[in-house]
């Protein structure tokens, strides 16, 4: 059984969280790890300050006590029959680190982590969710403040001018199959040249050829930014889920560029599912 891993902290956005990646687990029957790190700091403010053994451990239990609470939590709101295998895990160092050993350590095929904030997902820059984006072992799907976990009808799969697809386009996939979805390919033109256009096309050949699901389509659009137009595209579309590769970090901090994460915060139902590139 395929696992996947969200960390918490226990605040409200980590436990909406929580309660997203249990439904998601449910509906793409994988079993689910909550994962809390903690870190020395929380009990030695000052560096070199010495912490008994005894101290550690027992804030390692109560971490382990909320975790428990928590997916006794999660498990009580499902209708009988349904509950999904839940583990718990406590680590003892840095978020970032704890993340992405225990993903290692499970072979995790997803990592499911919450976001939030007065600016939504324009808060995502910078923060311990985009580093666990970037540097993750498998694919990390960002889910807003407040969001419910509904089946999705229209997946947005944002194409660059990379041929290649991700490794990790299998997990795209079987949240499609999971609700007979419809998988909208797309790039967003900055030239609009012939050639521009017949690679354009080449490409979404490729896509056609070598994606196994029957509901594909792809698309593109004409924008003096590729920002501008994926937004243009999902406004369009209706999309309840974004998806997008990480290639390259040119091609992240052009994605994550504090104006357009602005106007991406006002799409603040659309959970954002990073993919990565081994070749990259």
């Amino acid at each position: 059984m395929k696992t996947l891993v969200c960390p918490t902290d226990f605040s409200e956005i980590a436990e909406n969280g929580a309660r997203y990646a249990y439904d998601l687990a449910q509906s793409l029957q994988f079993r689910l790890l909550l994962l809390h790190a903690f870190h020395l700091s929380e009990l030695a403010p000052v560096d070199g300050t010495y912490v008994p053994e005894r101290v550690v451990d027992d804030l390692a239990a109560q971490c382990d006590d909320k975790l428990h609470t928590l997916a006794q939590q999660l498990g009580q709101e499902q209708p009988e029959g349904t509950a999904v295998e839940v583990i718990t895990r406590s680590r003892s160092g840095f978020a970032l680190e704890a993340i992405i050993a225990e993903a290692e350590a499970q072979q995790a095929a997803l990592i499911v982590m919450g976001t939030g904030g007065d600016s939504g997902l324009a808060k995502l820059l910078g923060t311990l969710t985009a580093e666990v984006a970037v540097k993750a072992p498998c694919p990390v799907l960002v889910v807003p403040e407040g969001q419910v976990w509904e089946p999705f009808r229209k997946i947005a799969v944002v194409v660059d001018e990379h041929e290649r697809l991700s490794d990790e386009l299998p997990v795209v996939l079987a949240m499609a199959r999971q609700s007979n979805a419809q998988l909208f390919f797309f790039h967003a033109l900055t030239e609009a040249d012939d050639q521009t256009k017949h690679e354009t096309m080449k490409r979404f050949e490729h896509i056609y050829q070598t994606v196994d699901y029957p509901q594909v389509s792809c698309h593109f659009n004409e924008h003096a930014s590729v920002e501008d137009g994926i937004l243009e595209f999902i406004q369009w579309l209706g999309a309840d889920l974004l998806v997008m590769t990480h290639h390259t970090r040119r091609f992240w901090q052009a994605l994550f560029h504090r104006s357009w994460t602005r106007r991406l915060a006002q799409h603040t139902h659309l959970p954002l599912l990073v993919l990565h590139d081994a070749q990259a």
